[in-house]
């Protein structure tokens, strides 16, 4: 749906149609993903872990940030706890 004219329509009963001003989307291309090789993780105790990984390829963008999320449950989310392991790939 690139290139196509968009607005948004609200209304409700007993109020009047109201419509926003239109607005074009523009999509623009992925060239290229960036591309992350992790490592298996060994060494699990109840208090530590050995894991890592490597950024092999920004995709085109810099690397802002490296780091392991790690948690107690599935799927631990970066803004949780982590490591800060520095920048670029």
């Amino acid at each position: 749906m690139n290139g196509n004219e968009y607005r948004v329509e609200v209304s409700t009963s007993g109020c009047p149609v109201q419509f926003s001003n239109s607005s074009v989307l523009s999509v623009l291309p992925v060239t290229s993903l960036p591309v992350v090789a992790t490592t298996a993780i060994t060494g699990i105790t109840s208090t530590a872990a050995n894991t890592g990984g490597d950024v092999t390829s920004d995709g085109g963008a810099a690397v802002t940030a490296r780091g392991v999320a790690y948690g107690t449950s599935t799927n631990p989310a970066t803004s949780g706890t982590r490591t800060s392991d520095g920048a670029g790939t």
